[in-house]
């Protein structure tokens, strides 16, 4: 009798451990976690900074997969997906073509579905986030049931975070307590908002804040804006890729640069494009002339030049904040405030890099005192990234430089083709 009980005790365990074997199987591709210090995003540990498209669906359907190869070579690294359970060979195309999806399943009132779903493909190494709808405060959604398909999603798969994207409008103190209530039942808070031309405005004017530039600045300062109404949160930003002003309302490419590096500096830690590159592009060459046939790919054929940078500079926009910042001040006579040179140090290894740029409408002669850059048979010039000149530094770390309205300014001692090889050779 005793023996009988040992064998059933055996046969229990090996059970127990067949059956939890099995419900270890399933490998998840991309486990996203959130960095506590700056809400900088972890792909399966590592440092990751998001550069997203939306309307990438024709692109997704091109079963050769040359137009999603296209949207990566553009510098993309994730892109919209609006799929439903059958959706795993156009997951597969995009995996394929080295990019990642945040997907938007609008399942929020449907719990067995929105399980199914989930439990295929959750494993799946195409994706990174999941999404709720587009802009639920704007569009009214029901919160109590979005709380609920909130803590289905969660419960059935903790490992992708989701995404809410809304707007942010500018009577602050009326929209604040409605906007707070969603960060509730999302893991990263996004906003979007287009501010070419400046006649697109006129709407917001009459509610907005009298301290917020009524400039492209404006993205800097509703980065901070989102960040408290989410505090501990990782935050994107939705950026424009289009012009419903005619030919003025694209912005430039100074004001597409200037727009991307605003947000990171203030904390950004991922960056979309609305919409993404449309076909045309990918099959018809960049414009040479000033006037064209059509405005979207005169367009892309410079805003491509910034996610094509925006790429590189990804590892060092995910890379953890230094702990330190350098002075800058304004020489000679400006109309340039000193707060209007704004900037962040990334800490990439053990080479700092300062991102820097101009808010303001005019230029300025800037001095920047940086000790860590201080001057050494080794260290006698600062690199300016992206520019064809270096400058020089003394032994205390100070050098200046002219900085144009709402220009970027790239600073580090590292040279950049030698900083950019050693960070792709640890990604290896």
């Amino acid at each position: 009798m005793r023996l009988s009980r040992v064998k059933c005790l055996v046969m229990f365990m090996l059970l127990a451990t067949f059956m939890l074997g099995s419900a270890c199987a399933e490998r998840i591709a991309n486990k996203v976690t959130i960095r506590k210090e700056d809400h900088g995003i972890l792909v399966n540990g590592k440092p990751f900074f998001p550069i997203g498209a939306y309307r990438t669906q024709q692109h997704i359907k091109d079963e050769s997969g040359k137009a999603l190869k296209a949207v990566r070579k553009m510098g993309f690294n994730t892109i919209f997906f609006h799929g439903g359970i059958d959706s795993e060979p156009e997951l597969d195309r995009v995996a394929k073509a080295g990019l990642y999806v945040w997907w938007r399943h609008n399942l929020m009132y449907s719990a067995p579905q929105l399980k199914e779903l989930i439990k295929k493909f959750r494993s799946h190494p195409a994706l990174l986030f999941w999404e709720m709808d587009d802009e639920p405060v704007v569009n009214q959604f029901d919160y109590k049931k979005c709380a609920m398909s909130y803590k289905t999603l969660k419960k059935a798969d903790p490992y992708h975070p989701l995404l809410i994207v809304d707007y942010p409008y500018f009577d602050v103190p009326k929209r604040n307590r409605q906007l707070k209530k969603w960060t509730k039942i999302c893991d990263i808070y996004c906003f979007d908002h287009y501010p070419v031309a400046l006649r697109r405005w006129e709407p917001w004017l009459p509610n907005m804040p009298k301290d917020w530039p009524y400039s492209i600045a404006i993205i800097g300062v509703l980065v901070d804006y989102w960040q408290s109404l989410a505090p501990g949160k990782p935050v994107f930003v939705v950026l424009q890729a289009f012009s419903d002003t005619g030919k003025e309302g694209y912005p430039s490419y100074i004001q597409s640069r200037f727009m991307a590096y605003n947000a990171v500096i203030h904390g950004a830690n991922g960056l979309f494009y609305w919409p993404g590159p449309p076909m045309s592009t990918l099959s018809r060459p960049a414009p040479t002339g000033e006037h064209q046939e059509d405005d979207s790919v005169r367009f892309w054929s410079y805003l491509q030049l910034v996610t094509k940078e925006l790429a590189e500079m990804a590892p060092v926009f995910a890379a953890p904040d230094a702990k330190w910042k350098p002075e800058v001040g304004i020489l000679g006579d400006s109309l340039v405030k000193q707060k209007e040179i704004e900037c962040k140090v990334k800490q990439v290894g053990d080479t700092a890099v300062i991102l820097m740029t101009n808010i303001s409408d005019f230029p300025a002669q800037i001095k920047v005192t940086a000790p860590e850059f201080a001057g050494t048979e080794a260290r006698e010039n600062v690199q300016c990234w992206y520019e064809p000149h270096m400058l020089a530094v003394d032994e205390k770390g100070v050098f200046s430089d002219r900085i144009d309205p709402y220009e970027v300014k790239i600073y580090s001692i590292a040279p950049q083709a030698e900083m950019l090889k050693r960070i792709a050779q640890r990604k290896k």
